[in-house]
């Protein structure tokens, strides 16, 4: 093959490669191609996202509910949910923040769902704060805290509770929060501020209330 034709085959090759790209949609989101597969009912594709992704949603998931078992459940749900709404994911967004959306809405109806075991909770605080301390206090001291954060945000709306851990515990900016969550920026940013306020309020109110948050950033 000549150079001038080998040089006139690899640019029709590329312009193929772009408009193929082009129809697909975003080249940077290559689980796009997976998602319309799993819209024709190819399982296959769908087993692919699972595998590429349960990890990371039950990391997602942990944070937001603080609980690993929950949070192992909420992945399965997330999974059905994501089966029977993939129809509705158009490409606007990246599917991973498609995908974290539907498990943030998991998260929140689970969260809605346990309001009643906040009471069982609070006695569970309560009893292990008359255990010996063992050896690392500071250890016990972190979780302890940590626990008495979750059962105050057990008090608060779901959307509040999610748009809170989604920023200060996952780190998502509020503008991928806000499509995650299907809100307004300005609204989520309040959301977090308002929690924020309403935790540093509480925490204040203790003789061993840790330092304030930092505001809600983008």
């Amino acid at each position: 093959m000549s150079q001038n034709l080998r040089s006139r085959t690899l640019t029709v090759v590329a312009l193929f490669q772009r408009a193929v790209a082009a129809v697909a949609g975003s080249p940077s989101d290559p689980d796009a191609l997976l998602a319309d597969s799993c819209k024709s009912g190819d399982q296959t594709a769908f087993t692919m996202l699972y595998e590429r992704y349960a990890d990371h949603v039950f990391r997602h998931l942990t944070a937001l509910l603080g609980s690993q078992a929950e949070a192992q459940d909420g992945v399965q749900l997330t999974f059905e949910q994501a089966a029977k709404r993939i129809h509705t994911f158009d490409g606007r967004s990246r599917f991973s923040t498609w995908l974290f959306g539907v498990a943030t809405h998991v998260a929140m109806n689970i969260m809605r769902g346990r309001r009643r075991r906040l009471a069982f909770l609070a006695r569970l605080v309560q009893r292990t704060q008359t255990v010996p301390a063992p050896a690392s206090e500071a250890r016990l001291a972190a979780r302890e805290e940590l626990r008495r954060l979750y059962v105050e945000l057990d008090t608060l709306p779901a959307e509040h509770r999610a748009a809170f851990l989604l920023h200060y515990v996952a780190e998502t900016s509020v503008e991928e929060i806000a499509v995650m969550m299907g809100a307004t920026v300005s609204a989520t940013r309040k959301r977090i501020q308002r929690t924020r306020a309403r935790l540093l309020e509480r925490m204040r109110s203790e003789p061993d209330a840790p330092e304030a948050l930092g505001g809600a950033h983008g």
